[in-house]
């Protein structure tokens, strides 16, 4: 999977509901964004359940914009033995520090062809032998953005006042989207062309390879990534990230209830993704 890791924001919101031994309630609310003075009053979806060990009735975990579950959870261990989480780490998938585990091959991404009608499950071809480069898309910036852009970049609302300096940290040295300067994406040189096909860590395999001159020339330095540098975005796209899914019914198992492979996240990404050199199909 062509997972990366930036500055990752999670936000995590409890739902405290009613116990779920409770009946079902009336809830009435006044309609967002609306001048009338009426109230709508809707049934609690959620039947009584029974007895159970905790009144927490909805657990709702926000992710930041374009991560997925195995970039924030894929290693995670829960803290009481008699919990269980389906992640990286625990389909043995990857071991504890990240490094390929036994069942490695169960994420191998695979090729498809998709050339006539947009497809979620397209036919596949193929598995990578191995995967590319990743590309520096539009979050690899060359410079700092607090340098890119001064007195715009260098302070965020939204950030810890312990964390503001990340707007200060060096770029990657390299091109990325900038339409303003002309810039394009190219492979991220701080990796091989040669990365095993699945999971991979970001530090672990981070190598220079064949950098050249760094972009903009005299600016930056390229080197390896460390956990506050610049990388490469995932892809922005509704129906290009549910293709990357590779959801059918026919993948559907009591082990995986939701059909979707997972499977196709560097094939989409390679072939369509961002589209800024190569203009994605009307059909996509």
């Amino acid at each position: 999977m062509r997972i990366t890791i930036a500055s990752i924001l999670i936000s995590v919101a409890i739902c405290l509901g009613m116990f779920a031994a409770a009946s079902a309630t009336l809830h009435t609310f006044t309609v967002p964004g609306s001048n009338r003075s009426e109230k709508v009053t809707i049934k609690d979806p959620i039947p009584a359940v029974g007895n159970t060990r905790s009144p927490i009735r909805h657990l709702i975990v926000v992710v930041g914009e374009n991560r997925s579950f195995d970039n924030v959870f894929g290693t995670y261990v829960p803290s009481d033995p008699r919990q269980t989480v389906w992640n990286l780490l625990s389909q043995d998938i990857v071991q504890i520090n990240g490094n390929i585990g036994t069942n490695f091959e169960a994420a191998a991404q695979q090729q498809a062809t998709d050339t006539t009608t947009y497809e979620l499950s397209p036919a596949q071809t193929g598995h990578f032998q191995y995967l590319p480069q990743p590309s520096t898309t539009l979050s690899a910036l060359p410079t700092g953005p607090c340098n890119l852009e001064p007195g715009i970049f260098c302070s965020d609302i939204g950030l810890d006042p312990t964390s503001q300096g990340l707007l200060s940290t060096r770029g990657t040295g390299q091109s990325a989207y900038d339409p303003k300067i002309g810039a394009t994406p190219v492979p991220d040189c701080r990796y091989p062309s040669d990365l095993f096909n699945g999971p991979y860590l970001l530090l672990g395999n981070s190598e220079l390879n064949n950098c050249g001159t760094p972009f903009p020339p005299g600016v930056e330095t390229i080197a390896n990534t460390t956990y506050t540098s610049n990388t490469g975005d995932p892809v922005h796209r509704f129906y290009q990230m549910w293709q990357q899914s590779d959801c059918s019914i026919a993948n559907i198992t009591p082990q995986n209830p939701s059909g979707c492979t997972r499977d196709l996240f560097t094939w989409v990404a390679v072939t369509v993704g961002w589209g800024f050199t190569n203009p994605s199909p009307t059909h996509r």
